[in-house]
């Protein structure tokens, strides 16, 4: 969660994230998809006006997220990539 935050630049932040991850190669003994481990990350906006539920906001992230592992994991999609989000708004 990153109030205030617009959509791209979460992801940006996102990615700036999984990238470190990425580059600091923590091993991941146990995993059949990655010898290191790696972070795959949903994200989703919305404004802070009350009139949809919290819950909507987490079924887009989770949705985002979803997209993300069926590109192959590893990587930041943001919930406007999926669908059109601004005409949710």
């Amino acid at each position: 969660v990153l109030p205030g935050l617009e959509e791209e630049v979460a992801a940006q932040f996102a990615e700036l994230l999984r990238s470190r991850v990425e580059a600091h190669a923590y091993p991941h003994l146990y995993s059949h998809v990655s010898k290191v481990v790696t972070i795959t990350v949903g994200v989703a906006s919305m404004r802070a006006m009350g009139a949809r539920p919290v819950s909507d906001l987490m079924k887009r992230a989770d949705d985002a997220l979803y997209a993300a592992k069926r590109q192959g994991r590893n990587r930041v999609v943001s919930a406007s990539h999926t669908k059109k989000v601004h005409d949710l708004v």
